[in-house]
């Protein structure tokens, strides 16, 4: 989380970025929201009543957007002058890439191995720059190259990978 002499600093426009509950709930009940929907629920939203910077050629005010996602509360700096659509729009989209970045990959294989493998990997979602670990079955350690192609066809690198089980 961007945090710049005890003050959260978002660029205007740039990706959302994930912040704690407590900066969620100090800039929700500090100054009334400018915009919300049921922002204390899972994907409720609001504007930050106070505008945190603003365009010099347009003068138009930028303010954080917060929302909550699946325990998780993120923040952006958008215009206030989108409409409420808008802002649902880019929420929604910005929670279905995180949903595609956390879902683990299911390959069914026919074949006549009756190993698994399992792999502890370390996966980094290209779009969102962010990485996570998943653990991986694959019918035996022939596989791991195809993989590592069909996942960076997915927007996917494999940073690090290990052996786990094998049985």
């Amino acid at each position: 989380m961007p945090i710049i002499n005890g003050c959260l600093e978002l660029k205007q426009n740039a990706p959302f970025e994930e912040i704690t509950e407590q900066w969620y709930n100090s800039l929700l009940e500090g100054v009334p929201p400018a915009k919300w929907s049921r922002p204390y629920q899972n994907l409720g939203w609001f504007i930050c009543g106070e505008p945190y910077s603003h365009d010099f050629n347009t003068g138009e005010a930028y303010h954080y957007l917060c929302f909550c996602y699946n325990g998780k509360y993120y923040a952006g700096c958008r215009s206030v002058a989108k409409q409420t659509a808008d802002y649902e729009w880019e929420i929604s989209a910005f929670c279905r890439e995180l949903d595609t970045a956390v879902k683990m990959m299911t390959l069914k294989y026919n074949s006549l191995y009756n190993s698994d493998c399992a792999y502890r990997v370390k996966l980094k979602c290209e779009r969102l720059n962010k990485t996570r670990e998943v653990r991986l079955l694959c019918p035996g350690h022939q596989y791991i190259d195809t993989i590592r192609e069909v996942l960076k066809a997915r927007g996917f690198t494999i940073l690090e990978y290990d052996l786990m089980t094998q049985n």
